[in-house]
């Protein structure tokens, strides 16, 4: 049973502690070895930048609309496959093709 925590831990929870530590340092990809601490200045920074709030809003937005869509699709798609119509079983097969091709590229 240890193995699992332990792999766990490096593989979960050190990235995160990780990040976490580095978002209180300012440094750079070219030179790596010079950090320097600035505390919360980087979220100082990050509230203060209009692009930031922006980008937030935009994924508000797509979340929402993209949510409210497959909430209506889902049931109406649902609906339309129960139908007795002619060639309603090819269309039943065509919409398992993503499903069954998901399946098929894991194994």
């Amino acid at each position: 049973m240890l193995p699992a925590p332990v792999l766990m831990i490096v593989v979960i929870f050190s990235p995160i502690l990780v990040g976490v530590l580095m978002s209180f340092h300012k440094g750079s990809f070219l030179r790596p070895d010079t950090r320097t601490f600035v505390g919360l200045g980087n979220f100082r920074t990050l509230v203060q930048n209009s692009t930031v709030w922006t980008a937030l809003w935009n994924s508000a937005v797509l979340t929402g609309v993209s949510v409210a869509l497959q909430f209506v699709r889902g049931p109406g798609l649902a609906l339309l496959l129960k139908q007795k119509v002619p060639g309603i079983l090819i269309l039943r097969s065509i919409t398992m093709i993503p499903w069954a091709h998901s399946v098929i590229v894991m194994v």
